[in-house]
């Protein structure tokens, strides 16, 4: 299926699950692996998103984790890093994690977002270690197709499962 296709199944996806009663008990869960997958770590700067009304509500599930969140702002065809608490703008690289938003990824870090490039030219050069996918289980997909400008995330996380793309295993405890 191509990347359109994909695209348009995804909003009928999310929009069905709006409505599902497993919502509530599918962000409870994403939100108990947040907290573990970042208290394993060192941690103090992350990047996270702010969220269309057709994606995970991440600020909300983050918010209470003691840590200084940046979301991005668009300057040129690029993303920089604003503090949510104070506004002031900092440099990618002394972020600590990004969590990258993302319409499907697959098990090997493979992620479709929703079509910019704005996230790819963000992670270049970014350690892939780094960076981390979160959404729901049905976001998980088997296989993707991966253009060559494409960077795929280190990890990822949903409501009952969480893991490491497959070259960064060390990286799991």
């Amino acid at each position: 299926m191509d990347k359109a296709h994909l695209r348009e199944e995804y909003g009928k996806k999310f929009r069905d699950f709006e409505k599902s009663p497993l919502k509530i008990d599918a962000l409870v869960g994403i939100r108990q692996r947040i907290h573990v997958f970042f208290h394993r770590r060192i941690v103090k700067r992350i990047m996270a998103y702010s969220p269309m009304k057709t994606e995970l509500p991440i600020l909300d599930l983050i918010k209470d984790l003691n840590y200084d969140i940046y979301i991005p702002r668009i300057q040129g065809e690029q993303l920089i890093p604003v503090s949510l608490s104070t506004g002031e703008i900092d440099s990618i690289s002394s972020m600590d994690f990004i969590i990258v938003p993302g319409l499907f990824i697959t098990k090997e870090g493979i992620r479709l977002g929703r079509g910019g490039g704005y996230y790819d030219r963000l992670l270049s050069g970014y350690p892939r270690n780094k960076t981390v996918f979160i959404g729901f289980d049905w976001q998980i997909k088997n296989e993707l197709s991966e253009d060559p400008w494409d960077k795929r995330v280190g990890f990822w996380i949903t409501q009952n499962e969480d893991g490491a793309c497959p070259e960064n295993k060390q990286f799991t405890e």
